[in-house]
């Protein structure tokens, strides 16, 4: 995040965690309760998301705003990847 426009960043980490969950931005509306509509203009128009939307965003990646900001170092993949493995556990139980 260091070399990279804050802006940015907070649009290509949404799109990333998406990615790795295969997830479309239908599922992360979804997930989220945030209107598919408002979620395609913030990646078509290149907004930030709220304060309140991002929040929703997090919960839906079941992560605080925090790990949302956090480098992206290995502890923080294998995390991610633990999580992610509970969650289809969870979902196919």
């Amino acid at each position: 995040m260091l070399n990279q426009n804050p802006d940015e960043f907070v649009l290509k980490q949404i799109k990333n965690l998406c990615n790795e969950r295969n997830w479309s931005l239908y599922r992360l509306s979804m997930e989220s309760s945030i209107p598919y509509s408002t979620l395609n203009n913030l990646f078509r128009r290149g907004n930030v998301p709220s304060i309140s939307t991002l929040c929703k965003i997090c919960d839906a990646f079941h992560m605080s705003l925090s790990e949302f900001f956090a480098d992206n170092n290995e502890l923080t993949k294998i995390i991610r990847q633990i999580t992610l493995v509970i969650e289809i556990n969870i979902a196919t139980a």
